[in-house]
């Protein structure tokens, strides 16, 4: 069974258009759950995110059968009608409350289970960082003491980070050297297209962290 996994950098609908055209062709008039549960909203605000991702699907020069869309935030909901759907759009906010989320109300292995049965899977900004295998990346996020760090792990022994600026630079390669890992690093305009983990088609320029330093992404490294 082939697996699919979109990382977005966590820019606006124009930044991200190249990458979430790509992911509306694959998700064409399917029905979509969308968890925006990483950010710190009340009831108002997270209307104003499902009007977000509505708007999102046409935003396109191109017809497309609009997918059904629900957004989902009661983690019982989340879990019982998962399996009812073709895809997923787990959505940004804080890395390490989103997580915690994940654990703390058995979703993790929902997702794991979703996305290993070959249903595609987009992550935005923290719901792209969750999939790497650690988040301490954006450690500056943990406001709360959170525990969680083991991400998903689907990057092949990777970690994320997004919203990548070169003055990132000296902190991802800090995380480099201090957990033995790479880092595949996504500006807001950029985003990855993965097929059985590894990287089919980039958008934007991301790049990748590694011990002797900064490289781009041009193909599966």
């Amino acid at each position: 069974m082939k697996t699919m996994l979109y990382l977005a950098g966590g820019g606006d609908a124009t930044q991200s258009k190249e990458i979430d055209a790509d992911f509306a062709k694959c998700i064409d008039g399917k029905k979509l759950m969308y968890i925006p549960v990483a950010l710190h909203r009340d009831a108002l605000g997270f209307e104003a995110c499902y009007d977000w991702i509505t708007a999102l699907f046409q935003n396109f020069e191109y017809a497309i059968d609009i997918p059904e869309i629900h957004m989902y935030l009661d983690p019982k909901a989340i879990a019982g009608r998962m399996c009812e759907y073709d895809a997923l759009y787990i959505g940004g906010g804080n890395t390490f409350k989103l997580l915690d989320f994940l654990y703390k109300n058995n979703l993790f292995e929902k997702i794991k289970a979703f996305y290993e049965s070959g249903k595609p899977v987009y992550g935005g900004s923290a719901g792209a960082i969750i999939f790497g295998k650690d988040i301490r990346t954006v450690e500056e996020e943990n406001d709360a003491n959170y525990t969680y760090t083991a991400g998903f792990n689907f990057l092949r022994g990777r970690s994320c980070i997004c919203h990548y600026k070169p003055v990132l630079d000296a902190n991802v390669m800090d995380f480099v050297h201090r957990f033995g890992q790479e880092v595949i690093a996504i500006p807001e305009d950029a985003g990855i297209k993965m097929e059985n983990g590894e990287i089919t088609k980039i958008f934007g320029q991301p790049y990748m962290f590694h011990q002797h330093g900064k490289t781009k992404i041009l193909t599966e490294n």
